[in-house]
């Protein structure tokens, strides 16, 4: 499953984007490791940091630190829940039970807060259970008298008072709780990383795939960056396809070339928005309504050509390099079963030399670094008219 950052939040959009994000891309050992980097393991952490500064303890989550649920909610630190009543003493000890948790944690959020400065506009406003229906009233009652029985300072209000206190008369009856709190969930959560003792490895956009137990020793697989390169001539489909899996949960590095640094074989991520032509831009904004196209520019030498964004500059600047693991010779035929042919090595360096543009102009250099791609990739032909299809093979290939 394709793990997405959240984007779209409030929350998140309004904090300043973090540029030292690591991905885990080789194997480690520690003494310590914390699968899922949320507000649990953030302060999980941070404690072991804490009580153990000289062993190393890994922190890994499959998105950005603190962007997941832990950012993306109310902003509610509850002190109650509303519940319709009780029918026994033992299920008032349990609630009790309950809402003690929930003054325990608010008690180690302001801890720490305080302890580190921390600026998440904490708001002691208290919580409204509120309710435009007057036959509600009942229920709020029965929950007052539970708090009640309880200790739980809190006070019935009818519709005048809601109206001067919420300045809107859609409200007819509530019950206010003093001890909730509202905040910013999303920098509190960015202050739990910022202040992550530095015995802790923080590594992100990493999914962990499994994990097993051998006597004492825990080993875990990730899922490290992987790239697929399409090579092909014009007229194959190639910028099509690669933009329609860019707006499905793929990460796009570019559709005109592959940047790829001598000696390595890595491909670096490039900015900017996918060019399509002709039918092409029908297609995609059939199959991704939802896609930001710029306005079509009609009959240009190659035709009618237009953009499609694909990232922000914040999810761009999100991106590292990643590992070419495979290179696939696409090619769009209509109402044709996918057909996938494996290709030699020599015969894959040969195509790979017709699609570069400069290996020669930057001589051995630019010939090792091709030779490199290709003792580590593997190569193939495809021909597809099913997007599904096709994403179930390249899926295969990154997970091998």
């Amino acid at each position: 499953m394709k793990i997405y950052n959240d984007n779209n939040c409030s929350w998140i959009i309004e904090l300043v984007p973090r540029t030292n994000v690591k991905i885990l891309r080789s194997n480690e050992d520690c003494e310590w490791l914390i699968i899922g980097a949320g507000y649990t393991g953030l302060s999980a952490a941070r404690k072991l940091g804490q009580l153990y500064p000289n062993q190393k303890i890994i922190l890994v989550d499959a998105q950005l630190a603190g962007e997941g649920a832990s950012s993306r909610n109310s902003g509610y630190l509850v002190d109650t829940t509303l519940n319709d009543g009780f029918t026994s003493n033992k299920e008032l000890e349990s609630y009790k039970k309950k809402a003690d948790i929930y003054e325990l944690g608010i008690n180690t959020v302001k801890k720490f807060i305080n302890d580190y400065q921390v600026d998440c506009d904490w708001n002691e406003c208290g919580k409204y259970f509120a309710s435009s229906r007057i036959e509600d009233k009942k229920i709020l009652t029965n929950f007052s008298e539970i708090l009640s029985k309880l200790g739980f300072e809190h006070n019935l209000l009818s519709y005048n008072d809601l109206s001067k206190r919420l300045g809107t008369n859609f409200y007819n009856v509530a019950l206010h709780t003093k001890g909730g709190i509202l905040l910013h969930p999303g920098k509190l959560a960015r202050a739990m990383v910022d202040v992550l003792p530095k015995n802790v490895c923080l590594y992100e956009n990493s999914s962990l795939l499994s994990w097993n137990k051998t006597k004492d020793i825990i080993s875990c697989e990730f899922k490290n960056g992987k790239a697929i390169i399409f090579p092909a001539t014009p007229g194959s489909g190639k910028s099509t396809l690669a933009t329609y899996f860019g707006l499905h949960g793929w990460d796009l590095f570019s559709d005109e070339m592959a940047i790829i640094p001598l000696g390595s074989n890595r491909v670096v991520p490039m900015h900017r928005a996918a060019s399509l032509k002709n039918t092409s831009i029908d297609v995609i904004k059939q199959s991704c309504p939802d896609a930001k196209f710029s306005p079509t520019t009609l009959g240009t030498h190659k035709g009618d050509i237009a953009h499609v964004k694909l990232k922000s500059r914040t999810e761009f600047e999100q991106l590292s390099d990643a590992e070419i693991v495979a290179v696939v010779f696409p090619k769009y035929k209509a109402e044709n079963e996918l057909v996938v042919e494996q290709v030699s090595q020599v015969q894959g360096f040969a195509k790979l030399v017709h699609h570069s543009f400069n290996y020669s102009v930057l001589g051995g250099k630019g010939f090792s670094t091709l030779q490199k791609v290709v003792e580590k990739s593997d190569f193939y032909t495809a021909s597809y008219s099913s997007y599904d299809g096709l994403e179930k093979f390249l899926m295969s290939v990154i997970e091998t």
